[in-house]
């Protein structure tokens, strides 16, 4: 059984791939909070409302 040696270029490209799709992931997080930040300002709304 032999281990796959990595170039520096190899481990650049790997640590990139990852930092993306990393970043990809918080992209989508910080979309998916402002989503539930706007849900909650409206269900705060609707109850303010509801209370008049």
């Amino acid at each position: 059984m032999s281990e796959r040696l990595y170039t520096k270029d190899d481990v650049s490209q790997i640590v990139r791939q990852r930092v993306n799709k990393l970043n990809e992931r918080i992209h989508e997080l910080e979309i998916e909070l402002e989503v539930l930040k706007l849900d909650k300002e409206m269900i705060d709304y609707e109850r303010k409302s509801d209370g008049n």
